[in-house]
């Protein structure tokens, strides 16, 4: 049985919380099933905190997979594997600006012809490793200290791009490429790319098989973000450095978080999950009503998010469905329960609960009755991959008349799912995936 000191300690305190639900439950049940307000709101933080800990769970029992696996293979298959998702480190450049905004007018100055502040040579030199001197496209690389904050804003306010997992591609590296082990297929032969365990009785002779990998790889390319400072602006460096963080960290979250959902992988974007081989669309039921949500429907998505991956899964919608799902019922003689759980006062699940797992409305869903209005994900089954750092280079959209120097942000980075297809069980008749959304209802 996989076991660490960690996993154990996460096997107490679900332990702990099934005690204290079934001894909650023997009580609403000695109140006639009548649920307290203080009841109902402690009832749903053992769901969130137990729904916490399945993900913290599965993230170690994947880890210690990992590590099983790595050991079960040759000395040097495994050491070849275990370099390729790992690596080089971002280099950490020398902390010699003192802020962002510090940085920012360091670089308008030597961007307008002004004198070079050798700081910005040293950075670019410590980052990329070729020596000093301004990078091929004119530009400067950001401080590493900044520029990990900046793009931490910048994914931190996704509600996509947050929950995706993140990977960093060293300097000199223009791709990231995995061998990844075939495992989307669970019948029996296909395992792990055909994989074959036998009974010395039932085979005689045991046919020879091998591990078969596929090459998972994503080759980062610029996004650029457009910044317009007047010269008693670039005199602010507080305000300068807010400004940025603000509002250029604001604007690369968003467009990360919509090729995250839509993208097609063209022109250099994120391949979205959307056009993804690895979607599963549930379609509408028979004579259901345009631009409605029924209870079949979110009973057949959440059955088809591969179980392995509920644990960190959550729903993203659109807002314009928050009056379906709060009028949605199951019915129950001649009433009905309801299907969504609306927050109840819960800090901790602000939006409320759907099958016992949180809710979040997010703008890149379309409005009620289009596919993809409505979505349950497990978002760490996609990757974001980053390069280097953030650069600051010139464009040549400069506002004379209005007094405005241009400033361009440009970062590296590319993303996908882990899968490009479908799972498929050792047995049942559908396949699974972690991402699965409703079809249009028209």
């Amino acid at each position: 049985m996989r076991n660490s000191l960690q996993l154990s300690k996460y096997r107490a305190e679900m332990n702990d919380i099934k005690k204290k639900m079934d001894e909650m439950a023997s009580q609403v049940a000695a109140q006639g099933g009548k649920l307290t307000d203080s009841q109902n709101t402690e009832w749903q933080a053992f769901i969130l905190r137990g729904d916490e800990l399945k993900r913290a769970i599965q993230m170690e029992e994947d880890r210690l997979d990992w590590e099983a696996n790595l050991e079960a293979l040759p000395s040097e298959e495994a050491e070849a594997i275990e370099n390729a998702t790992r690596p080089n480190a971002v280099k950490k450049s020398p902390e010699l600006f003192g802020s962002l905004g510090e940085q920012i007018q360091a670089a308008a100055t030597a961007i307008k012809g002004g004198a070079v502040d050798p700081r910005l040579l040293e950075i670019n030199a410590a980052i990329t490793g070729v020596g000093t001197g301004i990078l091929e496209d004119g530009s400067y690389l950001i401080q590493t200290s900044f520029a990990n904050e900046i793009w931490k804003l910048s994914v931190d306010a996704g509600d996509l791009s947050s929950r995706c997992t993140k990977l960093p591609l060293g300097a000199g590296f223009k791709s990231i490429e995995i061998p990844v082990l075939r495992d989307q297929n669970r019948t029996d032969g296909a395992r792990f790319g055909g994989v074959s365990v036998y009974r010395t009785a039932e085979a005689g002779t045991v046919d020879p098989t091998k591990i078969k990998f596929n090459l998972w790889s994503v080759t980062p390319s610029a996004m650029m973000g457009l910044c317009y400072f007047t010269h008693e602006m670039l005199r602010d460096a507080p305000l300068v450095e807010k400004m940025t963080k603000d509002a250029v960290a604001e604007e690369f979250g968003v467009t990360l978080d919509e090729e995250i959902y839509t993208g097609n992988g063209g022109g250099g974007t994120c391949m979205g999950f959307m056009n993804s081989g690895s979607l599963i669309t549930v379609s509408a039921e028979a004579n259901q009503a345009a631009a409605s949500l029924v209870p079949k429907n979110i009973a057949k998505m959440y059955n088809r998010l591969w179980g392995k991956w509920r644990a960190n899964a959550v729903w993203f919608y659109n807002q314009d469905l928050e009056p379906e799902l709060h009028l949605m019922t199951l019915p129950v003689g001649t009433a009905g329960i309801p299907v969504f759980l609306p927050p109840a006062g819960l800090p901790a699940a602000p939006n409320g609960m759907l099958y016992g797992k949180p809710m979040y409305p997010i703008e890149n869903c379309p409005t009620l009755g289009t596919a993809g209005d409505l979505i349950f994900a497990d978002m760490s089954q996609y990757v974001v991959v980053e390069k280097e750092g953030m650069r600051i280079d010139r464009s040549d959209h400069v506002r004379f008349l209005n007094d405005e120097v241009a400033i361009r942000f440009k970062l590296e980075n590319g993303g996908q799912p882990k899968y490009d297809n479908t799972i498929t069980p050792k047995k049942g008749n559908n396949t699974y995936s972690a991402f699965v959304v409703l079809a249009t209802r028209s």
